[in-house]
């Protein structure tokens, strides 16, 4: 099945779907001639979020685009995944933080947020600074791994 995308062209519904559970929503995968490209679509609303776990207490910040506020978005950061799938997203509740005017002011206050004070936070799950949205970066395999540890128990 098809669809047309932005500046018409076309994105494949069935287009590798294992990617599809690993992008958010605001992120359209296109398939082109020569090559796949990811490119955030124009969205309605830019927020900054805050997803709580309610039988920890542990939180996670991010930034979210979407045309509909009611989307259920909790987030998708990879320790976040884990808690979620833990707890059940029924336990666990996201507020919205902050509302921003487009993609690129919502970038920067999130990068003003989620920052090296918030990554100290030993209730934060966040693993990187922000500013990036989700995807690929680096970040030190010890707060990772003591991440994994107060979430799973696991070494």
């Amino acid at each position: 099945m098809e669809a047309r995308g932005p500046k018409g062209s076309r994105r494949f519904k069935s287009f590798n779907a294992d990617i599809r559970r690993f992008v958010p929503p605001s992120i359209n995968i296109v398939e082109f001639k020569g090559g796949t490209e990811c490119h955030v679509s124009q969205k309605k609303y830019h927020y900054i979020y805050k997803t709580t776990c309610k039988v920890t207490g542990k939180f996670y910040v991010g930034m979210h685009s979407t045309d509909n506020l009611e989307d259920g978005y909790l987030g998708s950061g990879k320790i976040l995944g884990y808690s979620r799938k833990k707890y059940g997203d029924e336990n666990h509740v996201r507020e919205i933080l902050e509302m921003c005017s487009s993609r690129d002011e919502l970038k920067q206050r999130e990068k003003e947020m989620v920052n090296e004070a918030l990554l100290a936070d030993p209730l934060n799950i966040n693993l990187k600074y922000g500013g990036d949205g989700g995807g690929f970066s680096t970040i030190t395999q010890i707060h990772e791994q003591f991440l994994l540890v107060t979430l799973h128990g696991k070494k």
